[in-house]
Order: structure tokens, then C-alpha cells, then sequence
């Protein structure tokens, strides 16, 4: 299994790999992908993701954004996706520990993780404390339209 920095021209296997996390953990919410616009998104996180590649298939990300804390203006990575196919799931957590190192070198004091409420919870839970993490929120979601 290869870590590296997703490419452009990774962009379609990233947009494959997004359907499926939609396909899994979103279609729950009544998300639906648009792909040109997850393509113009994928584009413009290129720079702060990585990929897992197995014999030349990418089949694992992780993207996020930096920011600041709102009150201390602590520089911190909130990670936007992560996700493996199903196949190599195994090999999730070496893609975890690479962005850490990376987000690490990058300045960053904190790394912030989500945790979709019906994608295994309870077990990411226990992962994310196990490595670290307090239980820092969690949010809710009303459809408006």
C-alpha cells in the first residue's frame, strides 16, 4: 500500500471513491453527488489530500481543510473525508497516521475528525479516543426545503 499526495489526474478515481462514501454513509441523508460539482470540489482540495494506492489503484482518501479556532486562533486541520474502499479498509489507519505526520509538519496544534452518526459510530468512537481525541460535539441536521 502507497501513501502519497492525490494528483489531478486522480480526480475521476477520487470521484469514484465519493460516490461510494455517498453510497454508503450519505444516502442515508438524502444526499445525492452532482458530479461536476464534486469534480470542481475535488479540484479545489487537491493540495490537502492524500490517497492510498494498491498496484497502481487509488482506493483510499483522506482531504481536509485548515483553519483557526474560533476563540485561541490555534491553526488546525479539519478533516473533510476519509474514506476506503471496502477491500482495503485494513490499510485506513496508515493513511490516517501519514496525513497526521503531514498535518503535524505543517504547523498545525490540532487535528479535528468527523464522525458520521450511521457509519459505525460507536467503533470510531473508541478508535478516535483510543489515539487521542476527545468527543469535542455533535451536530444535527434539519432539511429546510
Amino acid at each position: 500500500m502507497k501513501i502519497r499526495k492525490a494528483l489531478p489526474e486522480d480526480r475521476l478515481a477520487l470521484l469514484d471513491l465519493l460516490k461510494q462514501f455517498q453510497e454508503e454513509s450519505l444516502s442515508h441523508f438524502g444526499t445525492k453527488i452532482e458530479d461536476d460539482y464534486a469534480l470542481r470540489m475535488i479540484d479545489g482540495s487537491i493540495q490537502n489530500s492524500f490517497v492510498a494506492e494498491k498496484e497502481g489503484k487509488v482506493v483510499g482518501v483522506m482531504s481536509g481543510i485548515f483553519t483557526t479556532e474560533l476563540i485561541t486562533k490555534r491553526k488546525i486541520f479539519q478533516e473533510t473525508i476519509w474514506f476506503m474502499d471496502k477491500e482495503y479498509r485494513k490499510y485506513g489507519i496508515k493513511l490516517y497516521r501519514h496525513v497526521e505526520n503531514w498535518v503535524r509538519e505543517q504547523g498545525c496544534e490540532a487535528m479535528l475528525m468527523g464522525c458520521l452518526s450511521n457509519s459505525k459510530f460507536d467503533k470510531l468512537v473508541k478508535f478516535y479516543e483510543k489515539i487521542g481525541y476527545k468527543h469535542l460535539e455533535s451536530q444535527f441536521m434539519k432539511e429546510l426545503t
